[in-house]
Protein backbone atom coordinates (compact mmCIF):
# COMPACT_ATOMS: atom_id res chain seq x y z
CA UNK A 1 0.00 0.00 0.00
CA UNK A 2 3.11 2.42 0.46
CA UNK A 3 4.02 1.47 -2.64
CA UNK A 4 0.93 2.42 -4.37
CA UNK A 5 0.33 5.44 -2.55
CA UNK A 6 3.77 6.77 -3.09
CA UNK A 7 3.29 6.11 -7.25
CA UNK A 8 -0.21 8.16 -6.58
CA UNK A 9 1.73 10.97 -5.11
CA UNK A 10 4.10 10.82 -7.41
CA UNK A 11 1.80 10.84 -10.50
CA UNK A 12 -0.31 13.63 -9.04
CA UNK A 13 2.83 15.89 -9.39
CA UNK A 14 3.34 16.49 -5.19
CA UNK A 15 5.92 15.93 -3.08
CA UNK A 16 5.32 11.82 -1.25
CA UNK A 17 8.05 13.73 1.72
CA UNK A 18 6.13 15.28 4.73
CA UNK A 19 8.53 17.24 5.04
CA UNK A 20 8.49 19.32 1.85
CA UNK A 21 4.92 21.60 1.01
CA UNK A 22 2.38 19.85 -0.81
CA UNK A 23 1.71 20.58 -4.06
CA UNK A 24 -1.87 19.01 -4.75
CA UNK A 25 -3.99 17.25 -3.20
CA UNK A 26 -4.64 13.68 -4.22
CA UNK A 27 -8.17 12.24 -3.52
CA UNK A 28 -7.94 8.86 -5.33
CA UNK A 29 -7.60 6.71 -2.46
CA UNK A 30 -10.67 4.44 -2.23
CA UNK A 31 -10.11 2.83 1.30
CA UNK A 32 -7.89 5.05 3.15
CA UNK A 33 -7.15 8.89 3.73
CA UNK A 34 -3.44 8.10 3.79
CA UNK A 35 -2.17 4.73 2.37
CA UNK A 36 1.70 5.82 3.67
CA UNK A 37 0.50 5.89 6.87
CA UNK A 38 -1.74 2.21 6.42
CA UNK A 39 1.60 0.73 4.38
CA UNK A 40 4.30 1.87 6.93
CA UNK A 41 2.39 0.16 10.00
CA UNK A 42 1.36 -2.87 7.89
CA UNK A 43 4.91 -2.94 7.19
CA UNK A 44 5.94 -2.89 10.91
CA UNK A 45 3.09 -5.34 11.86
CA UNK A 46 5.32 -7.47 9.15
CA UNK A 47 8.31 -6.77 10.58
CA UNK A 48 7.39 -7.56 14.02
CA UNK A 49 5.78 -11.07 13.45
CA UNK A 50 9.01 -11.53 11.48
CA UNK A 51 11.31 -11.13 14.36
CA UNK A 52 8.68 -12.86 16.66
CA UNK A 53 7.56 -10.59 18.79
CA UNK A 54 4.84 -7.70 19.20
CA UNK A 55 7.48 -5.17 21.12
CA UNK A 56 11.12 -4.99 21.13
CA UNK A 57 12.05 -2.71 22.91
CA UNK A 58 15.68 -0.68 22.04
CA UNK A 59 14.84 2.93 23.24
CA UNK A 60 15.30 4.10 26.94
CA UNK A 61 12.59 5.56 28.56
CA UNK A 62 10.23 5.42 31.43
CA UNK A 63 7.20 3.81 31.04
CA UNK A 64 5.22 6.73 30.94
CA UNK A 65 7.29 7.87 28.20
CA UNK A 66 6.59 4.34 26.72
CA UNK A 67 2.77 5.07 27.26
CA UNK A 68 2.83 8.35 25.82
CA UNK A 69 4.47 7.58 22.64
CA UNK A 70 2.16 4.73 21.42
CA UNK A 71 -0.97 6.57 22.63
CA UNK A 72 -1.55 7.38 19.06
CA UNK A 73 -0.67 4.32 17.26
CA UNK A 74 1.39 1.45 17.11
CA UNK A 75 5.16 1.50 17.15
CA UNK A 76 7.95 -0.97 17.24
CA UNK A 77 11.34 -0.08 19.24
CA UNK A 78 14.07 -2.13 17.64
CA UNK A 79 17.39 -1.73 18.46
CA UNK A 80 19.97 0.27 16.18
CA UNK A 81 21.31 -2.32 13.27
CA UNK A 82 17.90 -4.52 13.30
CA UNK A 83 16.11 -2.51 10.31
CA UNK A 84 19.00 -2.89 8.21
CA UNK A 85 19.53 -6.44 9.09
CA UNK A 86 15.45 -7.29 8.26
CA UNK A 87 15.84 -5.34 4.66
CA UNK A 88 19.25 -7.48 3.68
CA UNK A 89 17.50 -10.69 5.33
CA UNK A 90 14.07 -9.73 3.55
CA UNK A 91 16.32 -10.15 -0.32
CA UNK A 92 16.75 -6.36 -0.29
CA UNK A 93 19.89 -4.04 -1.36
CA UNK A 94 19.95 -0.91 1.18
CA UNK A 95 20.62 2.57 -1.06
CA UNK A 96 20.43 4.57 1.53
CA UNK A 97 19.62 5.26 5.15
CA UNK A 98 19.05 9.32 6.18
CA UNK A 99 18.23 10.15 9.88
CA UNK A 100 15.62 12.21 10.34
CA UNK A 101 15.12 12.64 13.57
CA UNK A 102 15.95 16.21 13.78
CA UNK A 103 12.77 17.11 11.71
CA UNK A 104 10.71 15.09 13.80
CA UNK A 105 12.24 16.92 16.78
CA UNK A 106 11.06 20.29 15.04
CA UNK A 107 7.81 19.66 13.05
CA UNK A 108 6.48 17.91 16.96
CA UNK A 109 7.62 21.47 18.53
CA UNK A 110 5.81 23.53 15.48
CA UNK A 111 2.92 21.18 15.84
CA UNK A 112 2.25 22.00 19.55
CA UNK A 113 3.23 25.55 18.72
CA UNK A 114 0.25 25.19 16.47
CA UNK A 115 -1.95 23.61 18.85
CA UNK A 116 -1.22 26.22 21.79
CA UNK A 117 -2.10 29.27 19.33
CA UNK A 118 -5.36 28.14 18.67
CA UNK A 119 -6.11 26.17 21.89
CA UNK A 120 -9.55 27.96 22.82
CA UNK A 121 -10.84 26.44 19.58
CA UNK A 122 -9.30 23.59 19.55
CA UNK A 123 -10.40 22.12 23.75
CA UNK A 124 -14.00 23.41 22.05
CA UNK A 125 -14.12 20.91 19.31
CA UNK A 126 -11.51 17.88 20.89
CA UNK A 127 -12.26 18.22 24.25
CA UNK A 128 -9.96 19.18 26.68
CA UNK A 129 -8.68 15.86 27.52
CA UNK A 130 -7.67 15.21 23.92
CA UNK A 131 -6.33 18.15 23.45
CA UNK A 132 -4.07 17.57 26.32
CA UNK A 133 -3.05 14.31 25.39
CA UNK A 134 -2.43 15.37 21.93
CA UNK A 135 -0.22 17.81 23.35
CA UNK A 136 1.79 15.33 25.61
CA UNK A 137 2.57 13.45 22.99
CA UNK A 138 3.95 16.61 20.87
CA UNK A 139 5.99 17.16 23.82
CA UNK A 140 7.54 13.81 24.51
CA UNK A 141 8.47 13.10 20.94
CA UNK A 142 10.09 16.20 20.78
CA UNK A 143 11.76 16.01 23.81
CA UNK A 144 13.13 12.69 23.46
CA UNK A 145 13.99 13.20 19.35
CA UNK A 146 16.18 15.86 20.70
CA UNK A 147 17.23 14.70 23.66
CA UNK A 148 18.42 11.59 20.72
CA UNK A 149 16.30 8.76 22.75
CA UNK A 150 13.73 8.75 20.12
CA UNK A 151 15.52 8.62 16.48
CA UNK A 152 13.59 8.00 12.40
CA UNK A 153 15.09 6.95 9.87
CA UNK A 154 14.37 7.05 6.70
CA UNK A 155 15.15 3.62 4.19
CA UNK A 156 15.43 3.23 0.69
CA UNK A 157 15.94 -0.12 -0.87
CA UNK A 158 15.60 -2.25 -4.02
CA UNK A 159 15.26 -5.85 -4.27
CA UNK A 160 18.04 -7.84 -5.11
CA UNK A 161 17.46 -9.78 -8.54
Amino acid sequence: MCGLGQITLVRAGTNVSPLKPTTAIVRSFRFTRNPLYVGGTALLFGVSLLIGTWWASGARGEREELAIRSSIGFYLFVPPGENERLIARSGFRLLSSEDVTEDAAAIAQRWYDAREKHRVALVEREGQANFDGLQRFLACVHSLSADRRLSRYCYLAERVS
